[in-house]
């Protein structure tokens, strides 16, 4: 299961790849630019709202305006839901803060360094590179643990988060 946002430009964007269906009666969205894609996700009979985000750099590129545009999709993400993606900020930032408080949730703590200069050697990126992808998450989502995982040849290093999905009672 999957849904592909491109940008305008037919480039990058976000996507969200599933090996669990989409919750009958429901249809994945994008965000009219490609910033943002968000389905729900049926976890046994639980639909959980999984969302993808990509934002710009910040000042002086259009961070500030694009979380601006994506405040209908960051609310309207259901009451468990849980995001991930490339913010290009780090966890501490006033955007990170943002896109929580607009979406309800709680940044889940830094796996560390995710992002460097894509040269250097792994074990370097481990240590000197920037933790600017998040992962977010509300109401009955648990994280666990969240692991960097070796280089795929990107510049940003894979992140493996386990959680669990509370029955509702």
């Amino acid at each position: 299961y999957r849904i592909l946002c491109p940008y305008p430009n037919g480039i990058f964007g976000v996507a969200l790849l599933s090996r669990r269906p989409f919750a009958a009666g429901t249809e994945p969205h994008c965000e009219r630019r490609g910033a943002m894609a968000t389905a729900t996700v049926d976890f046994g009979g639980i639909g959980v709202d999984v969302a993808a985000i990509h934002l710009s750099w910040p000042w002086p590129r259009e961070q500030h305006w694009q979380i601006g545009e994506l405040t209908e999709s960051l609310s309207s993400l259901g009451e468990t839901a849980i995001m991930a993606g490339d913010c290009n900020a780090v966890p501490w930032s006033a955007a990170v803060r943002r896109v929580a408080a607009l979406g309800g949730l709680t940044v889940m703590p830094s796996a560390g360094p995710t992002w460097t200069y894509i040269k250097l050697p792994d074990f370097l990126r481990r240590f000197a590179g920037l933790p600017i992808d998040q992962v977010f998450s509300k109401g009955g989502v648990t994280i666990h643990s969240a692991t960097r995982l070796e280089e795929t040849g990107s510049d940003h290093l894979p992140v493996l988060v386990e959680f669990t999905i509370r029955l509702n009672e």
